[in-house]
């Protein structure tokens, strides 16, 4: 009997390590799966969230400076009148919206750059009022 030595081809390399990704891609994502199904199943079911649509937060409004306040500031005096809870979302450390002592309006520091864009992709809410900060570079997603 004759061994004759295994020879894959660049083509038949990259199909098979395409395949062995996929196959771990999949692996992951299926016990990501088995895993919110668990807990869902061991929680009965129930999601915490405010919103008919499963957002967190139903109205949030970003300001990329603090040179946007006064463009917000009677939008924001208007959530507060009426007593409506309101994320604001602001890369400025100083913005006036952290001394306005507001009572149904949560102001946060998201950083800036990079940062804050990673900070807004994780964010859920309804309704988003923004500026349009650096559209060349970043990627906000909807």
């Amino acid at each position: 009997m004759t061994l004759y030595p295994l020879y894959i081809d660049p083509g038949m390399g990259s199909i098979l390590f395409s395949v062995i990704v996929g196959l771990l891609a999949t692996a992951f994502f299926a016990f990501q799966a088995v895993s919110i199904s668990a807990k869902r199943f061991f929680t009965g079911g129930m999601v915490k969230t405010d919103s008919k649509s499963g957002a967190k937060n139903k109205y949030a409004i970003y300001a990329e400076d603090k040179r946007y306040w006064t463009l917000f500031k009677p939008v924001i005096e208007e959530f507060e009148s009426r007593n409506i809870e309101l994320l604001y979302l602001t890369s400025s450390k100083d913005d006036p919206v952290f001394n306005a002592g507001y009572k149904h309006i949560k102001a946060e520091f998201i950083g800036e750059g990079n940062r804050a864009f990673a900070r807004l992709n994780f964010l859920s809410a309804d309704f988003v009022l923004a500026t349009t900060p650096a559209l060349d570079v970043y990627q906000w997603k909807r």
